[in-house]
């Protein structure tokens, strides 16, 4: 978030952001969300007619009329009591609605980022700040629905109190314009410290990215080793007092602002006050309407303020709700348009990329430039080439992460795009680069591979050995039910390869893939323990003799098995062909290979 997208907060998006969070309110809980708003009107009636009970009250005594005098008690008591009581109702009813509201925002976001087809707002900083944000401040719309439903009361409240000044002196009426100059400068001083959050935010990302640094038990090793805590730990410093600095200067710019309204109602109370006090004198008005005008008056300045206040914290509110729009809105911009087809469940012919083009959104580097090549249904084929060559790339496009910028991806002949994402990743499976470690048991962490099939003792155990994480399941205290995760009190840390084998092993969940893919999956293994996996991976029996295996290894001696080698550079394809084929060619695939094996020797 930055100054300008404050600035750009217009009245049309701001009410927008006010119908959003009303909307969320009453399907997070519609009882209570009727509820609490009748709950409130009903005090914000009650609420001005108290000082209109002491009137009573005072006028009865005054005129020694008994009958007077208890009915103002009467009416008092019953003014106190519905405000008394129905506020504490309203309060619980007001609390509960706001952890319905937090837990349906918060789950409701998961959902949108988690249910998209593509991968783009996880990788893009912008994208990123506005999901965390609306995550971590999920609690602000939560709490912005009851101060929705507080506001009205408190109009409710303010029109009566007008209404009943007017009765007694139609120039008291005029005393709320003189609130305006305060409400506007309430407004002034929260755009003021809303700019304010704004351009301190890079401080207070970093503070917080180093506060979690700090307390990452994986940081902790190298922190000391290279002695960096202090000076992690000064940068901590210097951004937490350039943030208290900032806070300081513009909450005193703001208090200016305030202190200017709040004189020029003192100065319209104090003349309501004579105008009463010559009424009073003159006999035009009772002892107990002056009372009553007093008090009423009195509250003016108060329900102004609780007007002021709520209508800041919607403002504040409306920060993260238009994040939340914003999700909704790229949520539904992002959602395939239009009819799908089913994914085949055999190939015949295989997967082909037709002249395929890749830019990452909002930049102008070109990852995949004009790619063509073919795997037939049955192959192997590795992609190989140097870092950022754009062979993940190529990856996350097969599994529609991604969409091509320009060029086709057949399956078959049919157009990828025309699959739908979902139906498509059922029949692909693989072990990726950069693979999950979920803190679950190990049962789930294999489990999670085919969610349907997460009960299956046979599956998972299956699994594991086709993976190779036998060894993994037999090392660590209780097997299958391990605990994974040091932050657990029985939990397990593993080592950066047992991780890679749990992940390969969840790979072999589905059982009825057509598109096999295994990105760097063994980094973390040795070369010979890398080509026994490959090898086992691509020839077991359990493999449908139709899928087509996508192999991604900087070591070329693993993807020698391969039917065909795809070498990428630079975004294009410099070389295809067989292992043979391509170290004959004497090109760069022949060069790579005798630098890795003199490497070896």
């Amino acid at each position: 978030m930055d100054e300008d997208d404050i600035s750009v907060n217009s009245w049309s998006s701001r009410f927008r952001s006010v119908l959003v969070m009303a909307r969320e309110g009453f399907r997070a809980d519609p009882v209570r969300t009727v509820a609490s708003v009748v709950l409130d009107v009903v005090v914000g009636v009650a609420y001005p007619l108290t000082p209109v009970g002491v009137g009573l009250l005072v006028d009865g005594v005054a005129q020694h009329n008994s009958r007077r005098t208890v009915f103002g008690a009467l009416f008092l008591t019953a003014a106190t009591g519905a405000v008394l009581g129905l506020q504490v109702v309203g309060d619980r009813v007001r609390l509960r609605l706001e952890e319905q509201v937090a837990h349906r925002v918060e789950v409701q976001a998961l959902h949108l980022v988690t249910g998209l087809p593509g991968v783009e707002h996880h990788e893009n900083p912008a994208h990123l700040y506005r999901i965390d944000y609306l995550i971590h401040e999920s609690w602000l719309i939560a709490n912005a629905v009851p101060a929705i439903i507080m506001t009205f009361e408190i109009v409710v409240r303010f029109a009566i109190t007008i209404a009943l000044l007017a009765a007694i002196d139609a120039r008291l009426a005029l005393l709320p314009l003189a609130v305006i100059p305060s409400l506007i400068a309430g407004a002034i001083a929260e755009k003021i410290r809303l700019v304010a959050i704004a351009r301190r935010s890079g401080h207070g990302r970093r503070a917080d990215i180093i506060n979690y640094l700090v307390a990452d038990p994986a940081s902790a090793p190298e922190l000391r080793v290279f002695g960096a805590a202090d000076h992690v730990l000064g940068r901590y410093a210097e951004d937490r007092a350039a943030l208290a600095r900032d806070e300081f200067w513009h909450r005193l710019k703001g208090t200016w602002f305030i202190a200017a309204g709040r004189a020029i109602f003192t100065a319209a109370f104090a003349y309501a006050m004579v105008v009463v006090a010559q009424r009073a004198a003159q006999g035009t008005v009772t002892s107990g309407e002056m009372v009553m005008a007093v008090g009423l008056a009195g509250t003016v300045i108060g329900q102004a303020m609780q007007v002021n206040n709520r209508l800041n914290w919607i403002n504040w509110a409306t920060t993260a709700v238009r994040h939340y729009v914003w999700l909704l809105d790229y949520d539904r911009a992002h959602r395939p348009s239009g009819e799908t087809v089913a994914p085949p469940a055999h190939l015949r012919d295989g997967i082909t990329f037709d002249d395929v083009h890749f830019t990452y959104p909002d930049t102008e580097r070109v990852i995949l430039d004009g790619v063509s090549f073919h795997a037939p249904a049955g192959s192997t084929l590795a992609i190989v080439g140097d870092n950022g060559a754009g062979k993940t790339t190529a990856v996350k496009l097969l599994l529609r992460l991604y969409e091509p910028t320009s060029g086709r991806i057949l399956v078959d002949g049919v157009p990828l795009a025309s699959f739908d994402a979902d139906q498509w990743r059922t029949r692909a499976t693989g072990a990726l680069q950069e693979f999950t470690r979920p803190h679950v048991t190990v049962r789930e962490t294999i489990g999670i591979g085919d969610h349907t099939a997460i009960d299956d003792g046979a599956r998972i155990d299956a699994a594991a050995a086709r993976g190779g994480a036998d060894d993994v399941v037999r090392q660590v205290p209780g097997g299958f039910d391990a605990q994974l995760g040091t932050e657990w009190v029985d939990g397990t840390e593993l080592s950066g390869g047992q991780w890679q084998r749990l992940a390969i092993a969840r790979s072999e969940m589905p059982t009825t893939p057509i598109l096999l893919i295994l990105d760097e999956p063994t980094s973390a293994l040795d070369p010979v323990a890398e080509q026994a996996l490959f090898e086992s991976y691509t020839s077991d029996a359990h493999r449908r003799s139709d899928a087509v295996t996508i192999v991604v290894s900087h070591r070329l001696s693993t993807v020698r098995m391969a039917d065909k080698i795809v070498v990428i550079d630079n975004g294009r394809v410099a070389e295809a062909g067989t292992h043979d084929e391509l170290v004959a060619l004497g090109g760069l695939y022949a060069d790579l290979f005798r630098l890795q094996s003199a490497s070896y020797a």
